[in-house]
Protein backbone atom coordinates (compact mmCIF):
# COMPACT_ATOMS: atom_id res chain seq x y z
CA UNK A 1 0.00 0.00 0.00
CA UNK A 2 1.32 3.43 -0.92
CA UNK A 3 0.42 6.11 1.61
CA UNK A 4 0.76 9.81 0.83
CA UNK A 5 0.57 12.03 3.91
CA UNK A 6 -0.47 15.61 3.16
CA UNK A 7 0.43 17.64 6.23
CA UNK A 8 -0.72 21.23 6.76
CA UNK A 9 0.42 22.79 10.03
CA UNK A 10 3.11 25.46 10.43
CA UNK A 11 4.44 24.41 13.84
CA UNK A 12 6.62 21.30 14.05
CA UNK A 13 6.23 21.42 17.87
CA UNK A 14 2.45 21.04 17.74
CA UNK A 15 -0.04 18.30 18.48
CA UNK A 16 -0.51 17.92 14.71
CA UNK A 17 3.22 17.28 14.38
CA UNK A 18 3.06 14.60 17.09
CA UNK A 19 0.13 13.01 15.26
CA UNK A 20 2.15 13.09 12.04
CA UNK A 21 5.15 11.44 13.73
CA UNK A 22 2.97 8.75 15.32
CA UNK A 23 1.13 8.09 12.05
CA UNK A 24 4.41 7.75 10.13
CA UNK A 25 5.76 5.39 12.79
CA UNK A 26 2.65 3.19 12.69
CA UNK A 27 2.56 3.03 8.89
CA UNK A 28 6.30 2.28 8.62
CA UNK A 29 5.79 -0.73 10.90
CA UNK A 30 3.20 -2.25 8.52
CA UNK A 31 4.37 -4.77 5.93
CA UNK A 32 4.38 -3.88 2.24
CA UNK A 33 3.92 -0.19 2.97
CA UNK A 34 5.51 2.79 1.27
CA UNK A 35 5.11 6.32 2.63
CA UNK A 36 5.66 9.76 1.16
CA UNK A 37 5.18 13.00 3.05
CA UNK A 38 4.10 16.33 1.60
CA UNK A 39 4.64 18.95 4.31
CA UNK A 40 3.07 22.00 2.70
CA UNK A 41 4.63 24.52 5.10
CA UNK A 42 8.11 22.95 4.95
CA UNK A 43 7.80 22.98 1.14
CA UNK A 44 6.84 26.67 1.33
CA UNK A 45 3.91 25.82 -0.91
CA UNK A 46 2.37 28.94 -2.45
CA UNK A 47 -1.41 28.52 -2.12
CA UNK A 48 -2.28 31.48 -4.36
CA UNK A 49 -3.70 30.46 -7.72
CA UNK A 50 -2.98 32.75 -10.64
CA UNK A 51 -3.80 32.32 -14.28
CA UNK A 52 -3.50 34.65 -17.24
CA UNK A 53 -2.92 34.46 -21.00
CA UNK A 54 0.55 32.93 -20.43
CA UNK A 55 -0.73 30.47 -17.82
CA UNK A 56 -4.35 29.63 -18.69
CA UNK A 57 -6.55 27.85 -16.18
CA UNK A 58 -7.15 24.99 -18.62
CA UNK A 59 -3.43 24.10 -18.39
CA UNK A 60 -3.28 23.67 -14.61
CA UNK A 61 -2.86 19.91 -15.04
CA UNK A 62 0.48 20.41 -16.80
CA UNK A 63 2.08 23.13 -14.68
CA UNK A 64 5.63 22.26 -13.68
CA UNK A 65 5.34 23.87 -10.22
CA UNK A 66 2.73 21.28 -9.14
CA UNK A 67 4.02 18.24 -11.04
CA UNK A 68 5.71 16.63 -8.02
CA UNK A 69 2.43 16.88 -6.09
CA UNK A 70 0.36 15.37 -8.91
CA UNK A 71 2.94 12.59 -9.28
CA UNK A 72 2.77 11.84 -5.54
CA UNK A 73 -1.04 11.68 -5.61
CA UNK A 74 -0.98 9.44 -8.70
CA UNK A 75 1.51 7.13 -6.91
CA UNK A 76 -0.60 6.80 -3.74
CA UNK A 77 -3.34 4.29 -2.99
CA UNK A 78 -4.28 6.08 0.22
CA UNK A 79 -4.19 9.82 0.93
CA UNK A 80 -3.77 10.85 4.57
CA UNK A 81 -4.57 14.46 5.42
CA UNK A 82 -3.42 15.84 8.79
CA UNK A 83 -4.44 19.40 9.61
CA UNK A 84 -6.13 21.66 12.19
CA UNK A 85 -9.62 23.07 11.81
CA UNK A 86 -9.34 26.87 11.69
CA UNK A 87 -12.49 28.97 11.27
CA UNK A 88 -14.48 25.79 10.68
CA UNK A 89 -12.39 24.68 7.70
CA UNK A 90 -8.94 23.40 6.69
CA UNK A 91 -6.02 25.87 6.63
CA UNK A 92 -5.78 28.15 3.58
CA UNK A 93 -2.53 26.50 2.48
CA UNK A 94 -4.35 23.16 2.11
CA UNK A 95 -7.28 24.74 0.25
CA UNK A 96 -4.81 26.47 -2.09
CA UNK A 97 -3.04 23.14 -2.59
CA UNK A 98 -6.36 21.59 -3.62
CA UNK A 99 -7.10 24.51 -5.97
CA UNK A 100 -3.73 24.11 -7.71
CA UNK A 101 -3.30 20.32 -7.70
CA UNK A 102 -6.75 18.65 -7.76
CA UNK A 103 -7.45 20.12 -11.19
CA UNK A 104 -9.36 19.28 -14.35
CA UNK A 105 -7.49 16.79 -16.49
CA UNK A 106 -5.80 15.27 -13.44
CA UNK A 107 -8.35 14.80 -10.64
CA UNK A 108 -11.53 15.02 -12.74
CA UNK A 109 -12.70 15.61 -16.31
CA UNK A 110 -15.87 16.60 -18.09
CA UNK A 111 -18.13 13.67 -18.80
CA UNK A 112 -20.24 13.47 -21.95
CA UNK A 113 -22.64 11.13 -20.11
CA UNK A 114 -23.57 13.23 -17.07
CA UNK A 115 -23.87 16.79 -15.86
CA UNK A 116 -21.26 16.16 -13.18
CA UNK A 117 -17.62 15.63 -14.12
CA UNK A 118 -16.04 12.19 -13.89
CA UNK A 119 -13.61 11.71 -10.98
CA UNK A 120 -10.21 10.41 -12.08
CA UNK A 121 -8.89 9.35 -8.65
CA UNK A 122 -11.33 6.44 -8.34
CA UNK A 123 -9.22 3.66 -6.84
CA UNK A 124 -7.90 5.75 -3.97
CA UNK A 125 -8.98 6.05 -0.35
CA UNK A 126 -8.54 8.93 2.09
CA UNK A 127 -8.21 9.31 5.83
CA UNK A 128 -8.53 12.78 7.32
CA UNK A 129 -7.13 13.47 10.79
CA UNK A 130 -8.06 16.87 12.22
CA UNK A 131 -7.53 18.77 15.44
CA UNK A 132 -9.52 21.64 16.89
CA UNK A 133 -9.45 23.62 20.10
CA UNK A 134 -13.12 23.04 20.98
CA UNK A 135 -15.03 19.79 21.34
CA UNK A 136 -15.46 18.07 17.97
CA UNK A 137 -19.17 17.56 18.71
CA UNK A 138 -19.66 21.35 18.57
CA UNK A 139 -18.48 21.38 14.94
CA UNK A 140 -21.01 18.70 14.08
CA UNK A 141 -23.97 20.23 15.90
CA UNK A 142 -23.48 23.98 15.45
CA UNK A 143 -21.70 24.04 12.10
CA UNK A 144 -23.27 20.99 10.45
CA UNK A 145 -19.91 19.36 9.68
CA UNK A 146 -19.02 21.96 7.07
CA UNK A 147 -15.39 20.85 6.82
CA UNK A 148 -16.48 17.22 6.35
CA UNK A 149 -18.91 18.18 3.62
CA UNK A 150 -16.23 20.29 1.94
CA UNK A 151 -13.48 17.67 2.06
CA UNK A 152 -15.55 14.54 1.47
CA UNK A 153 -18.38 15.50 -0.86
CA UNK A 154 -17.22 18.64 -2.60
CA UNK A 155 -13.58 17.68 -3.14
CA UNK A 156 -12.67 14.01 -2.67
CA UNK A 157 -15.94 12.38 -3.83
CA UNK A 158 -16.05 14.86 -6.74
CA UNK A 159 -12.58 13.62 -7.76
CA UNK A 160 -13.63 9.96 -7.54
CA UNK A 161 -12.40 9.11 -4.02
CA UNK A 162 -15.43 7.48 -2.42
CA UNK A 163 -13.87 5.88 0.69
CA UNK A 164 -13.19 8.80 3.02
CA UNK A 165 -12.78 8.40 6.78
CA UNK A 166 -12.48 11.12 9.42
CA UNK A 167 -10.73 11.03 12.77
CA UNK A 168 -11.32 14.22 14.72
CA UNK A 169 -9.47 15.27 17.85
CA UNK A 170 -11.25 17.92 19.89
CA UNK A 171 -10.01 20.06 22.77
CA UNK A 172 -6.49 19.90 21.37
CA UNK A 173 -5.24 22.84 23.44
CA UNK A 174 -5.88 20.93 26.67
CA UNK A 175 -4.07 17.77 25.53
CA UNK A 176 -2.06 16.19 28.34
CA UNK A 177 0.16 13.09 28.57
CA UNK A 178 -2.72 10.78 29.56
CA UNK A 179 -4.97 11.94 26.71
CA UNK A 180 -2.08 11.75 24.24
CA UNK A 181 -1.42 8.13 25.27
CA UNK A 182 -5.11 7.38 24.61
CA UNK A 183 -4.85 9.20 21.29
CA UNK A 184 -1.87 7.08 20.26
CA UNK A 185 -3.84 3.91 21.05
CA UNK A 186 -6.72 5.18 18.88
CA UNK A 187 -4.30 5.92 16.03
CA UNK A 188 -2.96 2.36 16.26
CA UNK A 189 -6.53 1.00 16.08
CA UNK A 190 -7.34 3.19 13.08
CA UNK A 191 -4.30 2.11 11.08
CA UNK A 192 -4.79 -1.58 11.94
CA UNK A 193 -7.94 -1.48 9.80
CA UNK A 194 -6.42 0.25 6.79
Amino acid sequence: MNYLIIYAHPNRNSLNSSILDETESILKAKQDTNIKLLDLYADKFDPCLFFDSDNPRRNLDSREETKKYRDAIAWANHLVFIYPIWWGRPPAILLGFIDKVFVSGFAYQKSPKTVLPEGLLKKKEATIITTQSGPSLITRILYHDTHRILMKRQILNFCGIKKVRFFEIGQSETMNAKRFTQLKLKLHKIWKRF
